[in-house]
């Protein structure tokens, strides 16, 4: 975990409003990590930290001061249009086959919600059980299972499964 990198040991009592800052500041700087995510980080440290607090009435809180909140993101998408552009792409042999099989794959993470760093595992037999494809993600370890609709089965025929990350 995030807190594990940065606290190889960690104990109640090490808990302070400066260990807070500087944990928050570890994350910014050194993880590169954004408002949000910092946020809901700390919004689960915060719960773990009141749970314990709660047996422990007489304890400093080191979250009395700090304030963290969620910021509302806009989402941005493509368009119809620009989704069919990189489909007619997909499916072009006349172009370089780098530039076909990343096409490929950004409409593989389109199509099923994967990110990209998970895209490039759907590769063999095993991953595809059926209607449907199961793999496990790199981010947190999840393993999902998403249904294969038209478009999705389309490609992975086009593709014979197989998509080679260049």
């Amino acid at each position: 975990s995030k807190l594990s990198k940065f606290m190889s040991k960690v104990s109640f009592d090490d808990f302070t409003i400066e260990m807070v800052r500087s944990y928050e500041d570890y994350m910014v700087n050194t993880l590169g990590n954004t408002g949000n995510t910092v946020w809901k980080s700390m919004k689960f440290l915060r719960a773990m930290i009141n749970r314990a607090l709660i047996t422990m009435p007489n304890t400093p809180n080191p979250f009395t001061t700090e304030k963290y909140t969620y910021k509302q993101t806009l989402r941005t998408y493509l368009t119809e249009e620009e989704l069919g552009l990189i489909e007619h792409q997909a499916y072009n042999t006349n172009i370089d086959e780098k530039l076909r099989t990343l096409a490929q794959l950004f409409l593989l993470s389109a199509y099923t919600g994967m990110r990209f760093s998970d895209v490039g595992k759907i590769n063999t037999g095993k991953i595809i059980q059926g209607e449907k494809i199961v793999v496990q993600t790199n981010k947190f370890g999840q393993v999902i299972s998403i249904k294969i609709h038209n478009k999705l089965k389309k490609l992975l025929e086009f593709t014979n499964n197989d998509f080679k990350v260049p």
